[in-house]
């Protein structure tokens, strides 16, 4: 059996049951929309996090490779860093050597000052020196006086000096000073220092 409306379109009345079933379908075709729409709202904090937890990620993969990148920069600098510690330990070890080469050699010397002044106290007035040379504990040295006796004093003061030890001359030579017309002699003592 079929229905047949006799009420013209224009009155506009409609049978009632065609409005609900219009407006049911109406509202079952919007409420798959409805439903997306609360989906979403209730996953946006997540979506947020995740965006957030990507973002983080990211910047620890970064660090991660940074790290990465320097750990084999030192790992290949560390034979060369390796290579000039062990360089420089053979070097301090020379020079160790080295002062305790020297600390021998100065075990027992006679410092300077009292060498000079040892020298300025015995040589006599009419003497004058002009080289002093120390070679391993023996001293040469070189000098002028007025006459062969000014030697011979400077000779005996160096023997009973208790700095130098066994003086004895290695030469003398006679020479004329063309301003004054006078000699002079020319010496050179050798020694040992106490």
């Amino acid at each position: 059996m079929q229905r047949i409306n006799l009420i013209p379109e224009e009155v506009g009345i409609k049978p009632k049951v065609q409005f609900k079933s219009k407006v049911l379908i109406r509202n079952v075709a919007f409420l798959p929309l409805i439903v997306v729409f609360f989906c979403f709202i209730d996953a946006l904090p997540q979506f947020i996090k995740i965006h957030r937890f990507q973002k983080e990620l990211k910047t620890a993969e970064e660090n991660l490779t940074s790290t990465r990148r320097k750990l084999e920069n030192f790992t290949a600098n560390e034979s060369s860093l390796q290579s000039q510690i062990d360089e420089w330990k053979q070097k301090v070890q020379l020079l160790q050597e080295q002062k305790g080469s020297f600390n021998k050699e100065l075990e027992g010397a006679v410092e300077w000052s009292n060498v000079l002044i040892e020298l300025s106290r015995i040589v006599p007035t009419k003497t004058w020196l002009n080289k002093i040379l120390l070679n391993k504990g023996s001293v040469t040295i070189e000098g002028f006086a007025l006459s062969n006796m000014e030697v011979s004093k400077f000779l005996e003061n160096l023997e009973v000096s208790p700095i130098f030890a066994g003086a004895e001359f290695r030469s003398t030579e006679l020479k004329e000073l063309e301003e004054r017309k006078e000699n002079i002699v020319k010496f050179q003592v050798i020694g040992r220092l106490y």
